[in-house]
């Protein structure tokens, strides 16, 4: 297991399928972190050709969160997806959308990311999240849910007997506004075009990033979720048998959103 030299706890192992499997925790409460949070907040918010300042960024998320603050169900997941995409942004990934939604004051829907690496590899980002109270709670398990969610969303399935949501038009709106390359504008075209037609593609052909995130919200350190080599041997027993072309796994213990919450400038309840 190797120790990142980047501002916060980050370690990176090698499973024996040869992915990559990453451990973070962000707490952010010095200043190196912050500042380097500063430097992706508007592009990770807005997209990398936004002219605005971080003031306005932060503003434009606020009033969201300022909406939400009373849902820990929700704060727990936008936090621990505005992280993982920080967290992508620390290793040199291309972000291809926008953190927050198009449509209206919210998080984005779909896919929660779409990234691309330096060898213009596309991977597809599923981020689950959940308490330190919640029963049966684990990085393992989060990481089953955000791995069930992709294979729900590559082939098509109904939800509660509804139909789903085309992620990939989603994808390719963001994209749009992300100023994307071309081909990956073509390649989620196509996609969506095909999923229009219930012609779903196979995710053994595709790169995932399932990722789970487990928020100590009883303020103590329950034994367990920072046992890192036991969370990534959990992980590799599990994906084993899993269907997937390349995969990269994240997990990640945080103490709080109310970091993150302070860090906005978001009011709520101390």
């Amino acid at each position: 297991m190797k120790k990142l030299d980047i501002p916060f706890l980050c370690y990176k192992d090698t499973l024996s399928n040869e992915s990559p499997f990453f451990f973070f925790h962000i707490d952010l409460k010095n200043d190196e972190q912050k500042a380097l949070l500063d430097s992706y907040f508007v592009s990770i918010c807005e997209g990398k050709d936004s002219n605005s300042t971080i003031e306005l960024a932060k503003t434009r998320l606020i009033r969201t969160f300022k909406t939400k603050v009373n849902d820990q169900d929700w704060l727990m997941g936008a936090t621990a997806e505005l992280y993982l995409h920080f967290f992508m942004k620390v290793l040199n990934f291309k972000q291809e959308f926008l953190y927050t939604n198009l449509e209206e004051k919210s998080i984005k829907k779909g896919f929660d990311g779409v990234y691309k690496d330096d060898e213009n590899t596309l991977w597809f980002l599923e981020s689950k999240s959940g308490a330190d109270t919640t029963q049966n709670i684990s990085h393992l398990n989060k990481v089953k849910e955000a791995y069930k969610d992709l294979v729900d969303k590559f082939s098509g399935k109904k939800k509660d007997d509804k139909e789903p949501n085309d992620p990939w038009w989603n994808a390719l709106n963001h994209a749009k506004v992300s100023d994307s390359s071309k081909d990956i504008k073509i390649l989620l075209k196509k996609l969506s075009d095909n999923y229009v037609q219930q012609n779903y593609p196979d995710i053994k052909d595709y790169n995932i990033i399932p990722c789970g995130t487990v928020f100590l919200i009883s303020k103590e350190d329950p034994e367990g979720f920072n046992d890192i080599t036991k969370i990534r041997n959990e992980v590799e027993e599990y994906f084993k048998d899993k269907e997937f072309k390349n995969l990269i796994v994240i997990c990640s213990t945080q103490k709080s959103y109310n970091n993150f919450l302070d860090y906005l400038g978001v009011p709520y309840e101390k």
